[in-house]
């Protein structure tokens, strides 16, 4: 599976996309990972909005599964996952080789469910999964969790489903990943209305996200409330 960083540095994740300096690709098993290439870009560097030049880093990433940012506009965004990419933002400068050995580990248990999709699409590779793991970030905390733009990517709708389990466990670990995935689609709204008018088009499709994370997780909160009783 490949795996795309934008860095300035070549060594962390710490680069907005449309003003990285290389996007650093590797290939990533359960067992091990390995550099395919880094694209330099040199003075290219541009802002999300400009599309025309955005085209050269969409290119390289474009058979990629999993693109790390330290930010990204809501615009290239959308135009990252268009391409079946999975954009990841992490909270602060992380090294890219500290988040490889962690998602491989997430690669031998249970990925989360769009990105289980991605592995059983590639030929030639199987997986047994054992149980639901978070893609790394770096933290643990809600804001660290993955950019969900716009994207079939871990959907609220798909965390509804056996919400009503009397697993006490169970029920605390889809909170909290139902909790992330609300706050992310919190920050998510906020920087497209920061952005505005750019990225204008994804207005209603990032609300109805955001409202389906937040009916999921008050729909879970009840759920726990009805169990402990």
């Amino acid at each position: 599976m490949k795996i795309a960083f934008a860095t300035q540095d070549k060594v962390h994740v710490d680069a907005h996309f449309g003003w990285a300096k290389s996007i650093a690709v590797y290939d990533v098993t359960t067992e091990e990972h390995t550099l395919l290439q880094i694209f330099d870009f040199g003075d290219k560097l541009v802002q999300d909005g400009d599309d025309e030049k955005l085209a050269p880093k969409l290119e390289v990433i474009r058979d990629c599964a999993i693109l790390y940012v330290a930010a990204i506009g809501g615009t290239a965004a959308a135009r990252v996952v268009a391409l079946n990419v999975h954009p990841v933002k992490v909270p602060q400068p992380l090294p890219i080789e500290e988040i490889l050995i962690k998602l491989s580990r997430v690669l031998k248990g249970t990925p989360p469910p769009w990105l289980r999709k991605k592995l059983t699409r590639e030929r030639g590779r199987s997986y047994d999964f054992a149980g639901d793991d978070e893609l790394p970030t770096g933290q643990n905390r809600s804001s660290s969790m993955a950019v969900h733009v716009a994207s079939d990517a871990c959907s609220a709708s798909s965390d509804k489903e056996g919400m009503m389990s009397n697993d006490s466990r169970e029920l605390k670990t889809r909170l909290k990943r139902l909790n992330s995935l609300a706050t992310q689609a919190k920050m998510d709204l906020h920087d497209l209305s920061e952005e505005l008018p750019t990225g204008w088009e994804q207005i209603m499709v990032v609300a109805q996200r955001c409202h389906d994370a937040h009916d999921a997780l008050m729909q879970a909160r009840q759920t726990a409330v009805s169990a402990s009783d």
